[in-house]
């Protein structure tokens, strides 16, 4: 029987190579590296949460460099900023209708995989698994977090 570690093992494995895959296969002349991969990921996840100055602040690097990486991905087409409604000052990032599209893929994988558990699992099991997914999630953050404080 396999373990947890050994699936979460795969799965980030797998999860790394169709990113590379994506990045290589779908997006073409457009080449983009793994970090920036891993900007559009926190992007799109979150849109219109984060400035640039937020995502500095979480990954604990220069507001310069995020800058520069964020202009790198707006000139790709890949990044837009949208003035917030609440304060003329603040612009939040997004990911442009193009990107979109694109990641749209994930969204259909995922939106597959959801029904074709349903269908083989009841929603008392599926609500069980997911109590416990997000738990191993949050733990695994957390955990990771004080490490990498260390």
């Amino acid at each position: 029987m396999k373990t947890i570690k050994d699936i979460l093992d795969a799965y980030f494995h797998d999860l790394a190579i169709l990113e590379l895959k994506f990045q290589n296969n779908i997006l073409g002349a457009k080449k983009l590296s793994f970090n920036s991969l891993m900007y559009l990921d926190i992007i799109r996840n979150c849109p219109d949460k984060y400035t640039v100055s937020d995502i500095a602040e979480i990954l604990e690097i220069s507001k310069p460099s995020v800058t520069q990486k964020i202009k790198e991905l707006e000139q790709l087409g890949y990044v837009k900023k949208v003035q917030s409604e609440t304060d003329k000052r603040v612009f939040y990032l997004a990911i442009t209708d193009e990107i979109q599209k694109v990641e749209s893929i994930f969204e259909d994988a995922m939106k597959t995989t959801i029904k074709e558990l349903q269908k083989e699992y009841t929603e008392t099991e599926i609500n069980q698994s997911t109590i416990l997914f997000d738990k191993l999630c949050s733990e695994f953050i957390k955990n990771l977090k004080i490490i990498l404080k260390n």
